[in-house]
């Protein structure tokens, strides 16, 4: 029974493991469909209750990568349909300072110009490593959704995408 006050909340852990060919087309905004998992967790908030742990469940992702969308996650046929986050529209990069200028900071003015640097969860994060990425990208996305009849449900998507060399560095030789 839902005790009163009581918040139902459904976590989604997907798991993606992408080659670099795979993350390069999607930096390249060319749309790819990759077979993952989701591990789908239900949450009474208040009483503690879960169905901890939770199933692993293999599908399919549709992974997109466009401009003019929002980030969303939306439930497919035969799996999910994933839009990456975006880099805002209005954002401005700030200048680096000359290298004259940098040699002459102090740490904590190099510090301080880190610090006010926006990071944001793009693709661009699954470029490699040489190429100024992280080879990975995690983000989520939480949103209300309302049963047909039912009360609403918090839902909070976690997305991880990584290198397939760590899901293959895992397997049994």
């Amino acid at each position: 029974m839902i005790a009163k006050g009581d918040k139902i909340v459904l976590t989604i852990h997907h798991n993606i493991f992408l080659t670099r060919e795979e993350r390069y087309k999607i930096i390249d905004r060319e749309p790819i469909t990759i077979a993952g998992v989701s591990i789908p967790v239900w949450v009474l908030n208040k009483s503690g209750l879960s169905t901890e742990p939770g199933a692993e469940v293999f599908c399919l992702y549709h992974i997109e990568n466009i401009a003019t969308e929002k980030q969303n996650i939306r439930k497919a046929k035969d799996g999910y349909t994933i839009n990456l986050p975006q880099m805002p529209e209005d954002y401005v990069p700030i200048p680096p300072p000359s290298i004259e200028r940098w040699l002459e900071m102090a740490d904590n003015e190099k510090e301080n110009w880190y610090l006010e640097q926006r990071k944001f969860k793009t693709a661009m994060n699954l470029r490699d490593r040489q190429d100024g990425g992280a080879e990975y990208l995690r983000f989520e996305k939480q949103r209300k959704a309302k049963f047909k009849k039912g009360p609403f449900i918090h839902v909070a998507h976690w997305v991880e995408m990584k290198p397939i060399e760590i899901l293959n560095s895992t397997m049994l030789r």
